[in-house]
């Protein structure tokens, strides 16, 4: 008989782990304890320790033209759909100070000019870190999540993926107003030849996160 209450206890464990998983998994909406970014800050690619690592100097010219335009790119994707809040770009080189709340510092416009009146200052944790490339799975990754295929990730203000069910990626187009294939391709970029690519996310992501958020307070 002991033995069977400590089977059926074992059950009712795992079902409910299930069923708290399963909300975890639908739900698309955040709770009070996760406020919404006040700014997104994007990292710009720079492949300084990749351009370090090529030999070949034919190659490097080509990698640094091919990184210049998938940026530009990305930027031009931003400056036009992004709507969500404010948006900011800094160089990977000073994603170590960003991390630890140097923020004023190193974020730039589009330009690359500083910013004088920024939304967020020094320290602030109200803020999104985005990059484009590889999702490092971790144990809240879902199990269908093509982790191999390079996308937006977002990261919290101290560096770390944000954890399921956050929006940390824009995910499958879901959105039935995401344009037109026309203007995906606008805001494409692909070099097989040096493996840079950017595809355009900034309308998706901007839409999930009023989805999941809510508007954005003023």
């Amino acid at each position: 008989m002991k033995n069977l209450f400590t089977f059926l206890f074992l059950l009712l464990m795992i079902f409910s782990a299930q069923i708290s998983d399963a909300q975890m998994v639908k739900r698309t909406k955040a709770l009070p304890s996760e406020p919404a970014p006040k700014a997104v800050l994007i990292e710009i690619f720079t492949g300084y320790k990749r351009l370090e690592r090529t030999q070949d100097k034919l190659t490097k010219p080509e990698l640094e033209m091919a990184l210049q335009k998938a940026t530009q790119k990305m930027i031009l994707d931003f400056e036009d759909n992004f709507k969500y809040c404010p948006v900011y770009y800094f160089y990977d080189s000073n994603i170590v100070a960003i991390q630890n709340g140097e923020i004023q510092q190193y974020i730039m416009d589009k330009n690359g000019k500083s910013i004088d009146n920024p939304v967020v200052q020094d320290g602030d944790t109200t803020v999104l870190l985005l990059y484009y490339g590889v999702l490092i799975p971790d144990e809240s990754t879902p199990f269908d999540m093509h982790v191999s295929k390079k996308m937006l990730i977002a990261l919290d203000y101290k560096g770390d993926v944000l954890p399921f069910p956050l929006p940390r990626t824009p995910g499958p187009a879901t959105f039935r107003n995401i344009k037109s294939k026309k203007f995906n391709v606008f805001y494409r970029y692909s070099n097989t030849r040096t493996d840079t690519h950017y595809r355009a996310c900034a309308l998706r992501y901007s839409q999930l996160l009023k989805s999941f958020y809510g508007k954005q307070k003023k």
